[in-house]
């Protein structure tokens, strides 16, 4: 019963499958060597079925993933089809023995297809038992997969005359495993646990308690029942002595991981004081490095964090020498694991600052192959370029930051300063990859979308009005200069009136958000921000373009404790600090759409992408 509530409460999309094959394998044994009747056995499968389907349909996590399932819409499963091209790619480059184990998570995005767009960037495990066992381990690993359930069977197939004369309790027993280990195989297509002792002991257990029954009383014979004094090498003896040779070379290997953690909890709690001892951190991580050298977590960790006391120093010498101290940290971590987008993105960053553009284009350049549509990789790209006076470069590179995020022309970052000198060049070029793009994909409505969002946004209405009459809402015509707005209840009509209202401004404003963001209200200084910006604007197309707040902000990699298997440290955020348009970013999502998984529009704009590549694979290695 508790296992039940659990289940519920947990809403395991996994466990729910476990649970319908088990509940299939159970009816099945029940029905081939219980001595209950068909007819009540009939009767608690219908029963059991309405059960199931009643949870499924009143869990709102399950009926969220089945309904879209049924429309032809994948959802929440569009992450697990990634985590399969990733494994399948990595099992086809390794067919035979693997990547081997534990390596999936180190060249996770070397596999990772350009299709995944901003979907599952990182991650530690591919979510599927035999998906990880191919990647990791080759054929042997399938056939370990498949193999398990043949024997299962085989052992069946060998008791189908015994059972019905086994002992009640004994009967049950086998009906149970069975039922658990079945149940628990069609739960690994959806998830990978074998890494987990637990799981992966009781697992062992219950093969062996049925490799116990399956010898039907035998006596067990590949042993002998009495150690012989005379052979000092006899069976039992090898067996324990290999045994403690395993335990004890688990120990070997688990010993210095064990010490480098230890190390490394001590030196993050030296950042936790009320002042932090940089001194003592990097002491211990650097111990926890030269205890465990393979793993990159300790150096990117040394790296963000000297990287981090290096943009908040004052002191020009103290800074430089932590921008080298962190450079040469996040390297040692990029040998460790070349495959990694948040290394190469972060040191390239940091090379920016000192003033070292040709190696952040490198960086940025491996960056862009691994992760495309990371946001910020193709700017920092085009920054590095810049310094170097690659202007055309330069140009390209933040045009494709701009196509694969349409959001970023909005940011505030080109109002002016040497970025609005190029802003121009940077719109023509993006205007003519979309004639370019369109002349291909006529059809595509995300592409029109794009292109009469930024056709608005730049002074183009002709363009927009096209754009927005066949692929957008009537609603929007009344961004357009003239017209009168045609929806006086959305909230960008609202945003609008208070203009025309404005001893209503405030009134306005704040149901203009609660249109669009009504679990989060208007805080005290964006309330602020938004009325001051407003009284300083003469109309609302200049305020949304020159005028409107700004949000700055760094973004922080979720999960890159988990994934990396420690807990101690804090989550890094990227070194580049994000300029955003907060009224653009609030109201305007259908104008300027923020494509988190949209394999056709990553397909579209791979051609260009690679024609740049190919222009800086010569720049890099003349």
């Amino acid at each position: 019963m508790i296992g039940a509530v659990d289940l519920y409460t947990t809403s395991s999309r996994g466990g729910w499958l476990g649970l319908a094959i088990a509940s299939v394998v159970a009816f099945g044994f029940a029905w081939g060597f219980s001595q209950i009747r068909k007819f009540y056995l009939v009767l608690a499968g219908i029963i059991s079925t309405g059960v199931l389907g009643i949870f499924v349909l009143t869990n709102n996590r399950l009926y969220n993933l089945v309904v879209p399932i049924l429309q032809g819409e994948f959802g929440e499963l569009n992450y697990r089809w990634v985590n399969a091209q990733v494994g399948g790619a990595m099992g086809l480059d390794h067919w035979w023995t693997g990547a081997g184990l534990g390596n999936a998570f180190l060249l996770y995005q070397n596999y990772r297809p350009i299709t995944a767009g901003r979907l599952s960037e990182i991650i530690y495990q591919l979510h599927s038992t035999p998906v990880q066992l191919w990647a990791e381990m080759g054929i042997w690993g399938l056939g370990l997969f498949f193999g398990s359930i043949v024997f299962l069977g085989v052992i069946l197939w060998r008791l189908r005359g015994h059972v019905k004369g086994m002992a009640r309790e004994d009967r049950i027993l086998l009906g149970s495993i069975y039922t658990g280990l079945v149940g628990y195989w069609a739960l690994s297509w959806t998830d990978y646990q074998l890494d987990n002792v637990a799981i992966s002991g009781i697992i062992t257990i219950l093969v062996a308690l049925l490799a116990a029954i399956a010898r039907q009383d035998q006596p067990q014979i590949s042993l002998p029942f009495q150690p012989n004094p005379e052979k000092f090498l006899g069976k039992p003896r090898l067996v324990a002595l290999g045994l403690v040779g395993i335990y004890g070379a688990v120990a070997i290997w688990l010993a210095p991981i064990q010490a480098a953690w230890e190390r490394s909890s001590t030196g993050f709690l030296a950042l936790r004081q009320e002042t932090p001892d940089y001194d003592r951190f990097v002491e211990n991580l650097t111990a926890a490095h030269d205890l465990a050298p393979w793993e990159p977590y300790y150096s990117y960790q040394l790296g963000w964090n000297l990287g981090e006391l290096a943009l908040q120093t004052t002191d020009l010498e103290q800074r430089q020498h932590y921008l080298q101290e962190a450079i040469q940290w996040f390297d040692q971590g990029n040998q460790a694991s070349p495959y990694r987008e948040f290394g190469r993105s972060n040191v390239a960053w940091l090379h920016i600052a000192n003033n070292e553009p040709n190696l952040a284009t490198a960086d940025f350049y491996q960056s862009a192959q691994l992760v495309p549509a990371k946001r910020g990789i193709f700017y920092g790209l085009g920054l590095s370029l810049l310094a170097q006076d690659k202007t055309d470069l330069a140009v390209e590179a933040i045009a494709l930051e701009i196509l694969r995020d349409p959001p970023f022309i909005t940011s505030p970052i080109w109002r002016g300063g040497g970025l609005g000198e190029l802003y121009p060049a940077v719109v023509a070029r993006v205007m003519g990859h979309y004639e370019q793009l369109l002349a291909q994909y006529p059809d595509d409505p995300l592409l029109h979308r794009c292109r009469g969002g930024i056709a608005w946004w730049i002074g183009d209405f002709a363009l927009a009005e096209t754009e927005f009459r066949q692929y957008f809402d009537a609603t929007a015509l009344s961004l357009l200069p003239g017209r009168e707005a045609l929806g006086q209840e959305t909230a960008i009509a609202l945003l609008q009136a208070t203009w025309e209202n404005p001893e209503k401004r405030l009134e306005l404003l704040e149901e203009a958000w609660a249109r669009v963001s009504p679990q989060q209200p208007l805080t005290d200084q964006q309330r602020q921000e938004f009325l001051a910006t407003m009284a300083n604007s003469p109309d609302f197309a200049t305020w949304i373009r020159v005028g409107a707040p700004v949000l700055q902000y760094r973004r922080q990699r979720s999960g890159f404790n988990v994934n990396s298997r420690h807990i101690d440290g804090d989550n890094p955020t990227d070194f580049w600090t994000v300029s955003e348009n907060l009224a653009i970013n609030t109201w305007f999502g259908e104008f300027f759409p923020s494509v988190v998984y949209k394999p056709r529009f990553d397909l579209q704009l791979q051609p260009l992408r690679d024609s740049l590549y190919a222009t800086l694979k010569t720049e890099i290695n003349p």
